[in-house]
Formats: structure tokens, C-alpha cells, sequence
């Protein structure tokens, strides 16, 4: 029977043993337990794994490969899932941060707008000149403006606006060039800021019957250098030429030919058709039309104009028409009549919109725009 070689322990006594009781032995002896024991030296063999040892190295062995190879798949699949979410949610936070810088920039321009609005407000002032006159800044120019009239004289101290939306539709619709009548200029807001539009290169007339606000229109055209260039007519339209009443109120843009109860006093003045001024090329017209009272029967002196190529921007006062005797639907059918199509023009912005009837009159105060439908126009107005 073969007996188990001694442990390391064992060796190490039995050699010391003998090296005490005789040191220059070790030479002899050392070899002798190299003999029993090789390899004593080294330390312990490592032990020799048992049953379940040897299984679960061998089936580390066998299934290395097949989960290595998965692992190794899952991590490329798990990675690249990762870096597409993390791809999309870089792409997603540039997108936010630029409607936020957007956003930004938009409330940066309105704040600036405002400031601009601010500040003209604080220096707008008014100049008493005597005779009822006051000297005031305007979003149009500076212009001469009558104390009486209180309602336009509260817009003009609180926004230095009489027509926002007017005012900028003509600076977009009117082009060096071109001409423009101002039927009813009243105190001259339109006519001037058509006049910015046109820079002296074109034809302006403006119509003004009542005396005292055609004095305060020429002084405003005189301030400004205009009074060669723009032609101011004295007369009142109208579908026949006769000598007759214009019924004032105290707001100008409500001066009519028929009586209706804001009317304060009358004016005798001569009344004139369109049609008399007509030249034989106008080119591209505008024609701002005011007293909304008697516009149907200023329409019918001004055939000629009606079926050239001329916009139409009208007053429309459903309170007005019906003080004069006609419906908005008749009025508008004596516009398309002539082959004319309408667009609303929005009061802030200037902007062309289309409205139905119902709308218009439900409004019951608007500016409208009548051009024929491929009238340019349209185009220079962005309604195309």
C-alpha cells in the first residue's frame, strides 16, 4: 500500500529537528528530504479541484463561446440604442433652444417696439399756434390739427395714429410713380403719408371742401415743402356738378350731403363728379375715400376711374350708410358692379382679409380695399 508523501508541515520539523541537534548536517540531510518529498521547497501543491470543480470548469469551457459571442451583441445593440436616444434627445434640446432663442428675439423686438412707442409718446407735444390750430407729431409727419375736433385729437395724443392700417397698407401699395387722390384729406394725415410713399415722384390731389380744414391742410403741406408738388381741390364730390350744402359734424370724417343727427352746422360748397379730374393716363391709382354717408353717389361721378385701373380705399360705416339710405349690401354690389372685388384691411397691421358680408356688417366700421382681381395691387399689397 503506498502511504501519502509528508506534508510540508512534517518536513519542515523533521529538518529543523536535525539542524538543531547537528547544523553542518544540511548539506546531507537537505537532499535526503528532497528525495522523499520533491519539490518541498515550493511550498504546497495547490489543491486538486473536486467533482463539482471539474464540472463547473468545464461548462465555463463549453459555454464561453456562445455567451461571450451574446454578451458581445448585446453590449453593441444596448450601445448603439443608447447613442440613437442620445442622438435624438441632443437633436430635440438644439430644436428647444432655438424656439427659445427665437422666442426670445421676438419679445426682444416687441419690447423694442415698445420702447420706440414709449418714447415717441413722451416727446409727442403739442404746439398751441392760435385760431384753434395745434402743431402735433404724428406717426405720418407733424401736421396742423384743429382743437375742435376732440376724437381725433385724443388718437393723435395717445398713439399719434389716425389709420394705423391705412397708412401702412398705402406705404405698401403705392410706389414712386403711381397717384393718389384723397377724397375727404380733412386735416392731411393720409395725404402726407402718401406723400412719404411717393417721394415726390407721382401725382397727389387732395380733395377738401370745407375752408377751415383746407387752411390747416395747406399750412401742413407748406411746413413740409409740399405745397407745389400736391394739388388741393376745394370742392366737394359728387355725382353732378351743382352748388349745394355739405352737412359738417364734429368729426370731419362724418361731413356728409345728406343731414343726419351728429350734423352741427352746413357749408355751402360746389359740388363736383371724379370723372372732371379723370387724366388721360393715370396709371396705377389709389383713391381714399371718405364720407361714408354719400359714397354710392360719389361712385357715380367717377365711372372713368371706376373701370380704369385704381384701388379703392373706402370707409365703411354701416351707421353712416343707413343714415344715407343704402344698405352695406347695396353699397358693395355698387362697387362690384364695375368688376371690383373687396379685401378688409386689418387696422393694426394693414393687412389684407377676406370677410364675409355678415362679418363686415357685424363690424359695423371697417376700411376696405376695391381693386379688379388681377389688379397689381394685390401683389404689392402680399395678398397674392
Amino acid at each position: 500500500m503506498v502511504k501519502d508523501s509528508p506534508n510540508q508541515a512534517t518536513l519542515d520539523g523533521l529538518l529543523k529537528a536535525a539542524l538543531a541537534c547537528q547544523p553542518s548536517a544540511l548539506p546531507v540531510i537537505e537532499p535526503a528530504f528532497e528525495a522523499i518529498a520533491p519539490g518541498y521547497k515550493n511550498g504546497p501543491s495547490p489543491p486538486r479541484p473536486g467533482f463539482w470543480g471539474s464540472l463547473g470548469a468545464s461548462f465555463k469551457q463549453l459555454v464561453k463561446p456562445a455567451v461571450g459571442g451574446l454578451l458581445q451583441k448585446s453590449r453593441r445593440y444596448f450601445s448603439a440604442s443608447m447613442m440613437d436616444e442620445l442622438t435624438r434627445f441632443q437633436a430635440s434640446q438644439n430644436l428647444a433652444f432655438d424656439c427659445i432663442h427665437s422666442h426670445l428675439n421676438r419679445q426682444n423686438e416687441n419690447l423694442q417696439e415698445l420702447h420706440q412707442k414709449w418714447e415717441l409718446a413722451f416727446r409727442r407735444r403739442h404746439v398751441d399756434c392760435g385760431e384753434d390750430r395745434l402743431l402735433i407729431q404724428s406717426e405720418a409727419g407733424t401736421i396742423f390739427f384743429d382743437r375742435k375736433d376732440t376724437m381725433g385729437l385724443a388718437k393723435l395724443l395717445t398713439t399719434g395714429e389716425l389709420g394705423c392700417g391705412t397708412r401702412l397698407l398705402l406705404e405698401k401699395i403705392l410706389l414712386p410713380g403711381d397717384t393718389f387722390v384723397d377724397v375727404g384729406a380733412h386735416q392731411s394725415y393720409y395725404t402726407l403719408a402718401a406723400s412719404k410713399a411717393l417721394r415726390k415722384r407721382g401725382t397727389i390731389w387732395a380733395i377738401q371742401p370745407v375752408e377751415s380744414e383746407a387752411r390747416l391742410l395747406r399750412s401742413t403741406l407748406d411746413l413740409h415743402g409740399l405745397g407745389e408738388w400736391i394739388r388741393l381741390f376745394p370742392f366737394a364730390p359728387g355725382s353732378t356738378q351743382e352748388q349745394g350744402l355739405l352737412h359738417l359734424s364734429g368729426d370731419p370724417t362724418q361731413h356728409s350731403t345728406v343731414n343726419h343727427p351728429r350734423v352741427l352746422s352746413t357749408e355751402s360748397v360746389a359740388f363736383t363728379p371724379l370723372d372732371t379730374l379723370y387724366p388721360g393716363d393715370p396709371g396705377d391709382t389709389v383713391i381714399r375715400l371718405g364720407y361714408p354717408h354719400s359714397q354710392t353717389d360719389i361712385l357715380k361721378g367717377a365711372i372713368r376711374w371706376a373701370t380704369g385701373e385704381t384701388a379703392w380705399l373706402v370707409d365703411f360705416d354701416a351707421k353712416s350708410l343707413a343714415e344715407g339710405g343704402t344698405t352695406p349690401e347695396n353699397w358693395r354690389k355698387s362697387f362690384e358692379s364695375h368688376g371690383l372685388i373687396m379685401r378688409i384691411v386689418d387696422p393694426q397691421t394693414g393687412q389684407l382679409k377676406h370677410w364675409l358680408q355678415e362679418r363686415l356688417c357685424a363690424e359695423k366700421k371697417a376700411t376696405v380695399l376695391f381693386a379688379r382681381p388681377l389688379s397689381p395691387f394685390w401683389q404689392k399689397a402680399g395678398a397674392l
